[in-house]
């Protein structure tokens, strides 16, 4: 199972993050960086920015509705659970 590593709360949303995300920016990274660290890097930040906003704004209509939502970013991208 993946250990959340807990990132920040904005506005009642508990924002997390899995070790696999890291993998999987690492590697994009080096994809898409065709050598330039920087690139990379550049990739990275703003691709877990834009996942992050994404995500986040499934999580403030869950918000809205009192269903009390986190923000995990995982292996995959991003994931908004919240209860039913």
């Amino acid at each position: 199972m993946n250990k959340l590593i807990h990132l920040f709360t904005l506005n009642g949303i508990p924002v997390a993050v899995t070790p696999w995300f890291f993998c999987l920016m690492a590697i994009l990274a080096m994809l898409v960086g065709n050598g330039s660290f920087l690139h990379g890097i550049m990739f990275a930040v703003v691709g877990t920015i834009s996942i992050g906003i994404h995500e986040f704004g499934h999580a403030t209509v869950a918000n809205h509705y009192g269903l009390n939502p986190q923000v995990i970013l995982g292996g995959l991208g991003g994931l908004t659970q919240h209860r039913s």
